[in-house]
């Protein structure tokens, strides 16, 4: 595996995870949030606000990293390798030698 394929699923990889932490932290405010709450030192209100600040925190810069990722990604699958990016060849990008 190259160091580009390897960046590119590292890159994939951490966009997965971060979205899932997320989405995870949202389920887990939401199933909680009308628990009974045991008084000042309660782990479950406390464990609320650490998932409030991950959402508020992350919230911010993750719409704009998950879009991005999706539409490269979406790029990639159905482009692949395709040269629409690309500028046409010629005989001097492609170092053809001339010999007459």
């Amino acid at each position: 595996m190259n160091i580009k394929a390897l960046r590119a699923a590292t890159a994939v990889f951490a966009a997965a995870l971060f979205s899932m932490l997320l989405i995870l932290a949202v389920f887990f405010e939401a199933a909680e949030t009308g628990h009974e709450c045991c008084g000042e030192d309660c782990p479950i209100c406390a464990f609320i606000a650490q998932c409030e600040s991950v959402v508020h925190s992350l919230g911010s810069g993750i719409s704009f990293f998950v879009s991005v990722s999706v539409v490269s990604l979406i790029l990639s699958v159905f482009y692949g390798n395709a040269t629409i990016f690309q500028t046409a060849s010629s005989p001097v990008a492609d170092k053809v030698r001339m010999n007459d």
